[in-house]
C-alpha cells in the first residue's frame, strides 16, 4: 500500500509539474516555443511521469519489511538507508523541487498571459468571417482560462506545502536531539496535520475547475443533463 501510496503522490505532482511547463510552452507569444507544446511531448511526459514515479516509490519495497517485536505484525522500515533516501532524496525530490518547478513556470506563464492580453483580439483577426472570429475569441478565452486555473493550482499548490515543508527541516535539524514526549506528540500531530494539508491538492482540482471556469460548468452541466436523460429512458 505504501509503494502505490507514494507512486500515485509522486505521479499526481509530476503531472502537476509537466502540466504547468506545458501551459508556458502552449501560452508563449514565440512560435517556435509553442510548437513545443503537442500531443507526442505529452505523450512523452506521460511516460516521462509514470518512471519516474515508479523509481521514487521502489525503495518501499526494497527497505520496508514486517517488523514482529511487539507481537502483532507491523510494515515499518527495516534498513537505515531509507532514512537516509527520505531525508536527502525524496523529501527535496518530491516537496522542494516541485514547488520551486511551479512556481518558476508559474510566474512564466502569468507573464506570457498578460502580454497575450495587450494583443488586440479583434485586430488580429480583422479579416476573418464572423464565425471565424467566434471561434477563434472564444478558444482563445478558454485558453486563458485554463492558464488561470493552473496558476491558482499552483498557488494553492504551492501553499498547502508548506507545512511539511517546515515538518521536513524540522526533523532534519533536530533528529539527534533528546526529546520529551510532549515534544514527540506536538510533533506527530503537527506531522499528520502537515501530511493531510499536503494532500488536499490532489483533491480540490475540480473545485478549482468548477468555480473559475464557465466552459467547464457549463460542460459539466451537459453532461450530468445527458446522464440524466439515460437514465430515465433506462427506467
Amino acid at each position: 500500500m505504501n509503494f502505490f501510496g507514494n507512486q500515485l503522490l509522486a505521479l499526481s505532482t509530476i503531472t502537476l509539474c509537466l502540466a504547468s511547463i506545458d501551459r508556458y510552452y502552449s501560452t508563449n507569444p514565440n512560435a517556435l516555443v509553442r510548437r513545443r507544446s503537442s500531443m507526442k511531448a505529452a505523450k512523452i511526459s506521460i511516460l516521462i511521469a509514470l518512471f519516474a514515479s515508479l523509481l521514487l516509490a521502489i525503495p518501499e519495497l526494497l527497505y520496508r519489511g514486517i517488523d514482529y517485536t511487539y507481537g502483532t505484525p507491523i510494515c515499518t522500515k527495516i534498513s537505515p538507508v531509507y532514512n537516509l533516501y527520505l531525508t536527502y532524496f525524496f523529501n527535496p525530490v518530491y516537496v522542494f523541487l516541485p514547488i520551486i518547478v511551479l512556481l518558476v513556470f508559474g510566474i512564466l506563464t502569468y507573464g506570457n498571459l498578460k502580454r497575450v492580453h495587450r494583443v488586440n483580439i479583434v485586430f488580429n483577426i480583422s479579416n476573418e468571417n464572423s464565425r471565424q472570429k467566434k471561434i477563434i475569441i472564444r478558444r482563445k478565452r478558454i485558453d486563458r482560462q485554463f492558464s488561470t486555473i493552473l496558476i491558482l493550482q499552483i498557488l494553492y499548490f504551492s501553499l498547502t506545502t508548506i507545512p511539511i515543508c517546515i515538518k521536513i527541516i524540522y526533523s532534519t535539524a533536530t533528529k539527534n536531539f533528546i526529546k520529551s514526549d510532549i515534544s514527540l506528540a506536538i510533533e506527530g500531530l503537527f506531522s499528520a496535520i502537515a501530511y493531510v494539508v499536503s494532500c488536499a491538492p490532489f483533491s480540490s482540482s475540480f473545485y478549482i475547475y468548477y468555480l473559475f471556469s464557465s466552459s467547464y460548468r457549463q460542460n459539466l452541466k451537459k453532461i450530468i443533463f445527458k446522464l440524466s436523460i439515460n437514465m430515465n429512458f433506462k427506467c
